[in-house]
C-alpha cells in the first residue's frame, strides 16, 4: 500500500459524520424552511451533494489529498455565504458557517489522526 492509502484506514466515523454533514446541506433548505430564494438553496443543496460525493470517495480508499480537498472545501462552504451574497438570510448563513467550519474540523482530525497512527504523510 502506499503512504496515502491504507484499507483500515479507509472509513472513518469522522468520514461517516462529514457525508451526514453533506447530507444535512441537501435536505436542510427544506427543514429550516429558506425563503425560497435561488441563492441560498442551490448553495446549500450544491455544496451538500459534492460533499457526499468527495466524502463518499475518500471513505472507498483514503488518500490525503481528499481529506485536505475536504478541509478546503469546508472553508468554501462557510463563507459562501458571503461569496454568493446572501448573509442577510440568517438561516442560510448560519447553517453554512456551521456546517463548513464543521467539515474543516473533521476533515482536519481524519489527517490527524491519520498521521499520528501512521507517521507523515505525503501526497
Amino acid at each position: 500500500m502506499s503512504p496515502t492509502t491504507s484499507r483500515k484506514s479507509s472509513s472513518s466515523w469522522q468520514d461517516n459524520l462529514t457525508i451526514a454533514l453533506g447530507i444535512w446541506l441537501l435536505l436542510s433548505p427544506a427543514f429550516l424552511q429558506y425563503s425560497g430564494v435561488a441563492p441560498e438553496n442551490w448553495v446549500t443543496m450544491g455544496a451538500g451533494g459534492i460533499l457526499v460525493i468527495l466524502m463518499i470517495g475518500a471513505r472507498l480508499a483514503f488518500h490525503v489529498w481528499e481529506e485536505w480537498l475536504g478541509v478546503v472545501f469546508g472553508a468554501l462552504i462557510a463563507i459562501a455565504p458571503w461569496i454568493a451574497g446572501f448573509t442577510a438570510s440568517t438561516r442560510p448563513t448560519v447553517n453554512c458557517v456551521v456546517c463548513g467550519l464543521a467539515v474543516m474540523v473533521l476533515t482536519g482530525w481524519r489527517i490527524f489522526d491519520y498521521t499520528r497512527h501512521h507517521g507523515e504523510m505525503t501526497a
